[in-house]
């Protein structure tokens, strides 16, 4: 058995200033969001084409250790927690152990290929986001000119203009800074995207218990089994000995 984390990818969603979906007010937020949801975990390793690559990927096609694994492997979420379980049974100890490992590595693989979409839609958002944030340094940089060439050529006592630059240079402060703050939070989410891949919780555990039947067992089933055919064997023959259901003449079966 091994405990299972499932990746996690940045996620950009709206919330409103209540911090309700969907309403006024709404700014972006990226969070971490599972890369598929447990429920979908489960479901794709039940699924006979995860098995059936699974035997072909530990070489086991034709093989008794192939069929035991197919038939064995079960995934279910962790009670209380946002684990996925894995469980699969082997001829071997060693069989058990390494199939449980290249179960884990196959569904990070195929999670890594989920994520990646994603990571590069977040990293298509932060190239406009870095180019908005440039253009409104430039404006600020066009603003702080204007400014000072309106103190040189006007009167100081121009009141309402200068209170007009103060306005603008606010608004544009404060576009920058969030736009600076989303940079800063996407390149967190991507890096994190990157880093938080499905893997094994732990080291997988094995019992130390055989899973195959036990030699007695084994020897009981076989010995029940000769004595079965044994039998059919004796009274096949008795029925087709000659003569053995024929009637004599004086009604009597000999």
């Amino acid at each position: 058995m091994v405990l299972v984390q499932i990746g996690q990818v940045g996620q950009v969603g709206l919330v409103g200033q209540a911090g309700q979906v969907g309403q006024a007010g709404q700014v972006a937020q990226v969070g971490l969001a599972p890369v598929e949801s447990l429920a979908r975990v489960v479901e794709r390793v039940m699924f006979p084409t995860f098995k059936d690559a699974m035997v072909k990927k530990l070489g086991w096609s034709g093989d008794p250790r192939g069929a035991v694994y197919a038939s064995s492997l079960k995934a279910t979420i962790a009670k209380g927690s946002d684990l996925i379980e894995l469980r699969v049974r082997g001829l071997k100890r060693e069989d058990t152990a390494s199939s449980l490992n290249a179960t884990v590595e196959h569904l990070s693989h195929l999670h890594r290929a989920v994520a990646q979409p994603v990571i590069e839609s977040l990293q298509s958002e932060l190239k406009e986001i870095s180019a908005e944030a440039r253009e409104a340094g430039k404006v600020m940089g066009e603003l702080e000119r204007a400014a000072r060439l309106q103190n040189q050529l006007a009167p100081r006592d121009q009141f309402s203009e200068s209170m007009l630059y103060a306005q603008l240079f606010a608004t544009n402060e404060s576009r920058i800074r969030e736009l600076r703050r989303r940079e800063s939070q996407y390149r967190e989410w991507i890096s994190l995207t990157g880093k938080a891949v499905t893997a094994a919780f732990a080291e997988p555990m094995v019992s130390e218990a055989p899973v195959s039947p036990r030699k007695a067992q084994t020897l009981l089933l076989g010995a029940l089994g000769g004595m079965f055919f044994g039998m059919v064997a004796v009274l096949f023959r008795h029925l087709r000995r000659p003569g053995s259901m024929e009637q004599t003449a004086d009604g009597r079966l000999e």
